[in-house]
């Protein structure tokens, strides 16, 4: 396929994209941790993405379930699980119908908290959203799970 000048811009904003969305990420996720630090919270974004996929979930959900829900490898949620049990975020619970399964749930510090991490999250959500509208927020969503779909599908005709 010869590459056209057209072409050749429409791939220069899709890495664009790309970088933008990981600086983007990044940015939230120390400022996020900076505002738990502030708060005298010990726990970290990433273990707060955690919490937030247990909490919407409802249930206890195995280590596996978390992992594929959150994108991540089953050794890191394993890690980030464990610190969240060691400092009482968390606890293993059998999973009803299934004797040897154990799933993972948010403690009642986990809920007593959970406000202070929506005040923090509210906060970036204000800031990074600014005058920008509810139909431009729809927008970048619906195209970010289309992307997201597009490589997950991707990513399991390769590996699955």
């Amino acid at each position: 396929m010869k590459r056209t000048a057209e072409l050749i811009e429409l791939r220069a904003k899709q890495v664009e994209v790309y970088l933008t969305a990981s600086r983007i990420v990044r940015a939230i996720d120390q400022r996020v941790n900076e505002g738990l630090a502030a708060q005298g919270l010990d726990i970290t974004s990433a273990q707060v993405n955690v919490l937030v996929v247990l909490v919407q979930a409802r249930k206890p959900l195995a280590a596996a379930e978390l992992a594929r829900l959150m994108a991540l490898s089953e050794v890191t949620v394993g890690r980030l699980v464990r610190t969240l049990a060691d400092h009482g975020w968390v606890t293993r619970e059998p999973v009803p119908g299934d004797a040897r399964a154990l799933g993972i749930v948010p403690t009642q510090r986990t809920y007593d908290e959970f406000p202070r991490f929506l005040e923090i999250v509210n906060q970036l959500s204000e800031e990074g959203w600014r005058a920008i509208s509810e139909a431009e927020v729809d927008v970048t969503l619906d195209t970010h799970r289309r992307v997201w779909r597009n490589l997950s599908a991707e990513h399991r005709r390769f590996t699955g």
